[in-house]
């Protein structure tokens, strides 16, 4: 019988501006699910989820004085013990969640 399969708050950060990295436990793989970013400001900001190589995976700007929710579903794994980094340019409210599994 197999194991169930939970999802996992892997990153919550708020009011948040900079570049901050999600690393998988060593011998473990990160499959991201969800991410949500919330920006409330008057300004144009700019967030991008980046993967293992830097390739940009996830990325919205806003436009000016729009704040809003965006939200992206999809499936991206990490390399084995590899990460994940969110950069917000602005404060921002970001959740990411998805599956910590064992590597291959």
């Amino acid at each position: 019988m197999s194991s169930p399969l939970y999802s996992t708050n892997l990153l919550a950060l708020r009011d948040f501006s900079g570049n901050e990295a999600v690393p998988a436990p060593p011998g473990t793989v990160l499959v991201i699910r969800d991410i949500d970013v919330y920006y409330g400001g008057l300004l144009a900001p700019q967030f991008n989820a980046s993967g293992d190589a830097g390739q940009v995976f996830a990325s919205n700007t806003w436009a000016p004085a729009s704040p809003g929710l965006y939200s992206w579903r999809g499936r991206y794994v990490t390399r084995p013990s590899g990460l994940i980094s969110v950069f917000a340019e602005f404060g921002m409210d970001i959740s990411v969640s998805g599956y910590v599994l064992s590597a291959p």
